[in-house]
């Protein structure tokens, strides 16, 4: 969950106060309908409060896990363009500055403050920070060969491999996006199921209170 908010910009630990927030609201409040109603069906007021949490910290893991698909999908063309221009003997450094305003807002800002690292590190640590964040294992290769490339000038060899990489990021990615949406499916597919158990929580509770007032 953590990460989901790092991704997102989220402030983990106020979510975590909100989250913990509506539990105790779920607990004071079957109390207090307890109370008053005497009813053990009042634990339904729990339920609902802690399904809703759990709702909320899903949306949270879906959109994190959309948006580093998004951005891993971007960061794969943006490889992609500079390609082009490296193969037209641009060098790294004016390739990333030319392909930056054709980069989708999800990327922008990790890019731009990648291009203004470099300025000043010229060590790989800028590459692998960017390859770190959008996170897979292909973009970090390609990032090392960028680095490469603009330590040692256009060279043939590696400018031949990245094709293949990009092809093979792509696949990974298409693979990605099919998982999740079976992930999310699933979660769908829940929904009903848990209707229906709340209902029949309510029905039992509810025959059992019944029974209870005419043993009275």
């Amino acid at each position: 969950m953590k990460e989901a908010c790092k991704v997102l910009e989220l402030d983990y630990n106020k979510l975590k106060k909100k989250w913990n927030f509506i539990l105790l609201i779920g607990v004071i409040g079957t109390l207090f309908l307890y109370l008053i109603l005497k009813e053990m069906f009042v634990i339904i007021f729990f339920i609902l409060m802690f399904l809703y949490q759990q709702s909320d910290q899903q949306n949270i893991l879906k959109e994190a896990r959309k948006l580093k698909l998004q951005k891993q999908q971007e960061f794969v063309n943006f490889i992609s363009y500079i390609t082009v221009f490296l193969e037209n003997k641009f060098n790294v450094y004016q390739s990333l500055k030319i392909c930056i305003p054709y980069l989708d807002k999800c990327l922008q800002k990790d890019v731009t403050n990648f291009v203004s690292s470099i300025d000043n590190d010229k060590t790989i640590t800028p590459y692998v920070n960017v390859a770190e964040s959008v996170g897979t294992s292909l973009i970090m290769q390609m990032m090392v060969m960028l680095y490469q490339i603009n330590t040692s000038g256009y060279d043939a060899k590696y400018l031949h491999k990245f094709p293949y990489l990009i092809d093979k990021a792509y696949d990974l990615l298409t693979k990605e996006k099919i998982q999740s949406k079976k992930s999310e499916m699933g979660i769908y597919a829940m929904v009903p199921i848990i209707s229906l158990l709340i209902i029949v929580f309510i029905m039992v509770f509810s025959i059992i209170g019944m029974v209870g007032g005419v043993s009275v």
